[in-house]
């Protein structure tokens, strides 16, 4: 399967010619978090993936409570990601700290909540002409997501270990989080496309 890598701010720059030569295929690129912070290196992880001939994807790390807060992350990402060729798709990205940010503010996150929240965020996205998905471990799948409702959007599946043992299906497998590949310092999360399909232009770049 086509090896992947995802990374933000926190990998610091990254040499895009050299995770390729690696056998780095595409990469999944973190756009912002929560209200409207964007990742401080989005726009030079964007134009070295492109330049480097590598396929990109995004993720919107949550932090909402409701589904509008959701749109609004959905919104916010568009604009971040505006005119660039996306191959892959966005994903709404959903962990323990977007369940603990909830219970911080007094919301209970529930099944029905977070799916909601989640068709509101790849909604809004494919409203705009991008695809969507959304992405998580194998804990809140199986407490969070109802996934009779999700089938229109693609899935990017956090397990440290064979994936297959759960029975769950994905696009994207996400199998390490300590990952080493050469031109990125330090550790990374590795991923596997598992479904190339999903590998397609979406938006003409103007960038």
């Amino acid at each position: 399967k086509m090896k992947s890598v995802d990374i933000s701010e926190y990998n610091g720059v990254v040499n895009f010619p050299r995770i390729k030569q690696a056998g780095i295929g595409a990469v999944l690129i973190r756009a912002g978090y929560g209200k409207k912070t964007r990742d401080k290196y989005v726009s030079d992880n964007l134009t070295g993936a492109a330049l480097a001939g590598l396929p990109a994807g995004i993720s919107w790390f949550s932090y909402a409570y409701n589904e509008e807060m959701a749109r609004n992350e959905a919104n916010q990402c568009i604009e971040v990601v505006k005119g660039y060729d996306l191959k892959l798709p966005i994903y709404w990205d959903w962990e323990a700290a977007s369940a603990a940010y909830m219970n911080k503010n007094g919301v209970k996150p529930t099944k029905k909540l977070v799916t909601n929240m989640c068709l509101a965020f790849c909604e809004q996205i494919t409203k705009a002409g991008y695809r969507a998905g959304y992405y998580c471990n194998y804990s809140d799948y199986t407490t969070y997501f109802d996934k009779s409702k999700l089938k229109a959007y693609s899935f990017w599946f956090a397990y440290w270990s064979n994936h297959i043992k759960t029975g769950i299906s994905c696009d994207i497998w996400q199998y390490s989080a300590s990952g080493k590949v050469a031109g990125i310092t330090g550790s990374v999360d590795c991923d596997l496309i598992m479904n190339e399909s999903i590998i397609k232009s979406t938006k003409k770049s103007t960038k």
